[in-house]
């Protein structure tokens, strides 16, 4: 009996401790965006840095062949079935910033900002030479009127791709200076290559 109610005790005791004491609180989420109404996000907006190329609502990348949806780099999306894409097959470098709709981190002591992208080069011929990508850089400001920052450890200009095939890439970006109302821009630009894809986006704490 002794040793029946001493593994009861054990029993409860590990039960506490992977539930109550192993126990995460949830996070906190100030922003998020995962794209998934196929549409520009409401309040959000772009701004023309150079040219007049618009970011893209779809499932994966830019497509090699265009009667087929899977062909796409990379596909398909990170999460559910859109993402934001920048891609345009020129030499110009356009670039084009997709700015967000205000975000407000009142209260916030350590914000987090977490994005999956993609930016698969793209080869001129069989042998993998001659090859080029598509860049990211990621700007903020405090008001719609005040002049962009860029965020210097938010530029993304090399390629996210192995065998040629796009993979989605995790990255976190630590605002701790950050405070109140401030706006992001993702500013793709052209490079030749499959585009660069934006999904799941969100800033938590």
């Amino acid at each position: 009996m002794k040793i029946y109610i001493r593994f009861l005790f054990y029993m409860f005791l590990l039960f506490f401790i992977d539930n109550v004491v192993n126990a995460q609180p949830d996070s906190t989420v100030y922003f998020s965006e995962d794209f998934e109404t196929g549409v520009q996000p409401q309040g959000w907006q772009e701004e023309y840095a150079k040219g007049y190329v618009d970011w893209k609502y779809q499932n994966g990348g830019g497509q090699r062949d265009i009667n087929e949806i899977t062909t796409r780099t990379p596909y398909p999306a990170h999460g559910g079935k859109f993402n934001a894409l920048f891609e345009y097959s020129s030499l110009k470098h356009e670039a084009t910033k997709l700015v967000t709709r205000p975000i407000d981190l009142s209260g916030a002591s350590k914000p987090l900002l977490k994005f999956y992208y993609a930016q698969v080069k793209r080869c001129l011929d069989a042998q993998g030479q001659n090859c080029a990508n598509d860049e990211l850089r990621i700007y903020y400001k405090k008001t719609l009127n005040s002049a962009w920052i860029k965020l210097d450890s938010a530029i993304y200009d090399t390629p996210v791709d192995s065998a040629g095939y796009g993979l989605w890439q995790l990255k976190t970006i630590q605002l701790n200076d950050f405070s109140g109302t401030f706006y992001l821009a993702f500013e793709g630009k052209t490079n030749l290559g499959w585009g660069t894809c934006l999904d799941d986006i969100k800033i938590i704490e």
